[in-house]
């Protein structure tokens, strides 16, 4: 019974009441919570989840008084372990803002973080750093399907190499495609044409490859003028 008493003493306070305020949100006399807490008597056992509701704690860590004031004992600053008789004087001791630093749970410390949120948390981060990567380096990304001869432009006769797109692209990366294409036919590439003009052309899709109207990008070079 003393160390219940010095339990019920200690977690009042903690909630900043007093005897009266505490008997009054039991509906009981002062003098019973007097009494707890001078080991004199126990309460009902019917009124110990209402008890255990005001003073922020468990069924069982009332019902383990012993136990819970040495897991009170070890928030203390003070590694050495206080003795039950002590734990009213340490309480009654403490600043305001070293009570209001004590969880009001006591049988479990909340954690900042589970490690599943950790996880995720790290996830979230190594895909964000994927995508930056992704994008400040993304390259021309297309599919060659054919390569045209015969075709007759507004420029004149052309040979042309046909792609379609695999990723949506700016207009300037399709630029740098088409001319790293037209680097390789001055190299060699693609010599067996006698057109004069050659053409990357650029289709948002397969399907759309003969149909001018779905054209999206198209790149010029006037093979006569290299």
């Amino acid at each position: 019974m003393k160390d219940f008493g010095i339990l019920i003493r200690t977690l009042r306070k903690k909630a900043a009441l007093t005897q009266k305020e505490l008997a009054d949100k039991l509906g009981i006399e002062s003098t019973n919570i007097s009494k707890w807490e001078r080991g004199k008597s126990l309460p009902d056992i019917s009124i110990l989840p209402q008890i255990a509701s005001i003073l922020n704690v468990s069924c069982e860590d009332l019902l383990h008084p012993t136990e819970t004031l040495k897991k009170i004992s070890q928030l203390s600053d003070d590694s050495t372990p206080l003795e039950c008789d002590d734990m009213a004087t340490v309480f009654n001791n403490a600043s305001e803002a070293e009570l209001s630093s004590v969880p009001t749970t006591i049988t479990q410390k909340r954690k900042l973080f589970t490690p599943k949120q950790i996880l995720l948390a790290c996830i979230l981060i190594i895909l964000f750093v994927i995508n930056i990567y992704t994008y400040s380096h993304r390259q021309a990304n297309f599919r060659f399907i054919k390569a045209r001869t015969n075709v007759m432009t507004e420029h004149g006769p052309a040979y042309e190499l046909v792609y379609c797109q695999k990723q949506i692209l700016d207009s300037d990366t399709f630029m740098a495609h088409a001319s790293s294409i037209h680097e390789q036919w001055k190299n060699g590439s693609y010599s067996d044409s006698s057109e004069e003009v050659l053409l990357v052309t650029y289709y948002p899709s397969k399907a759309t490859i003969d149909n001018l109207d779905a054209l999206t990008f198209r790149a010029v070079f006037f093979l006569n003028s290299q």
